[in-house]
C-alpha cells in the first residue's frame, strides 16, 4: 500500500562512522509530506544512500534529500540517491543535496518517473577537491522534467559529473554546471521529444569546462509541434596549455534561440 512518514533522520555529526542508508518502497504513493530525509554525514564517514522505489499508479512526493558529507577534512564518499516513481516525482520545492565538501566523491543522484513528471528544485552533486569524481544526474520522465539550477562541478583534480536528462515531453533547467578546475569537465545531454505548448526546451547557462578537456553538449528538441527552445551560454573551454575543447551539438525542429561563449 501507501507509504506517509514524517522527518527521516539517519545522518553522523561526528566521528568515523557512516550514515544510515534509508529504502523505502511503496505500492502506491510515497509521501513524506514535504518533510526531509537526512542521510548527510558530518563527520569524517560516508553519507548514506536513498533508495525509493513506488510501482502501480504511486508518485513520489518528498522534501528536501541529503546524503552530503560536510566535513572539509573527510575523504569520504557522499551518498548515492535513487527513485524510481510509477508515477510522478514531486520535490515540492525543496533541493537535493549529495555533494562532498572533503575530498570523497559525490553522490550519483537517479530520478526516474515512468509514466509521468518529475519536478524539482536545485540539484546539488559537486565534489570539492581531490580526485574522486563529482557525481553524475540521471533524470529520466515520460512527461515534463523541470529543475532549478544543476551543480555537478569539480573543484579539484577529479571529473564533473555527467548531467543526462531524457526522453521528457517538455524540458526547463536552471543553469548547469558539470566544469572541472583540474582535469575533465562532464557531459551534458538533453533530450525533449514534445513540448509543453510553450516550449519544447528551455535552459539557463551550460558549462562544461575543463583544465586538460571540456564535456560534451548534445541537446536535442525532438518536437513536431514547433515549439521554440532556448537555451543560455554554452561554455565547453578547455583551460590547460594542450587541452581539448567540448563538442557541442544542438538540433531542434522548432525556433531556437542560443548563445554560446
Amino acid at each position: 500500500g501507501s507509504v506517509t512518514s514524517g522527518k527521516i533522520d539517519s545522518n553522523v555529526t561526528s566521528g568515523s562512522a557512516s550514515s544510515g542508508n534509508v529504502t523505502i518502497s511503496a505500492y502506491g504513493n510515497l509521501t513524506t509530506n514535504s518533510n526531509s530525509i537526512n542521510s548527510s554525514n558530518s563527520g569524517t564517514g560516508a553519507g548514506g544512500t536513498v533508495n525509493l522505489t513506488t510501482s502501480g499508479t504511486g508518485s513520489v512526493q518528498l522534501g528536501q534529500i541529503l546524503t552530503g558529507v560536510t566535513n572539509a577534512t573527510s575523504n569520504a564518499a557522499a551518498g548515492n540517491i535513487t527513485i524510481f516513481s510509477a508515477g510522478a516525482i514531486d520535490m515540492n520545492g525543496q533541493a537535493i543535496n549529495s555533494s562532498n565538501s572533503g575530498s570523497g566523491a559525490g553522490g550519483t543522484l537517479t530520478l526516474t518517473s515512468d509514466t509521468f513528471s518529475v519536478a524539482t528544485a536545485a540539484i546539488d552533486t559537486h565534489a570539492t577537491s581531490g580526485y574522486a569524481p563529482a557525481g553524475n544526474v540521471f533524470i529520466s520522465a515520460l512527461q515534463d522534467i523541470s529543475t532549478d539550477d544543476i551543480n555537478s562541478a569539480h573543484g579539484g583534480t577529479g571529473t564533473g559529473g555527467s548531467v543526462t536528462l531524457v526522453r521528457a515531453a517538455a524540458m526547463k533547467t536552471g543553469n548547469i554546471d558539470s566544469s572541472s578546475s583540474g582535469f575533465v569537465g562532464g557531459s551534458i545531454i538533453a533530450a525533449a521529444v514534445g513540448d509543453n505548448g510553450k516550449y519544447s526546451l528551455k535552459m539557463g547557462n551550460l558549462n562544461t569546462s575543463g583544465l586538460t578537456a571540456a564535456g560534451s553538449v548534445m541537446l536535442v528538441a525532438d518536437d513536431f509541434g514547433d515549439m521554440p527552445s532556448e537555451i543560455g551560454n554554452i561554455t565547453a573551454q578547455a583551460s590547460g596549455s594542450s587541452g581539448v575543447g567540448g563538442a557541442v551539438g544542438v538540433a531542434t525542429l522548432g525556433k531556437l534561440t542560443i548563445a554560446i561563449s
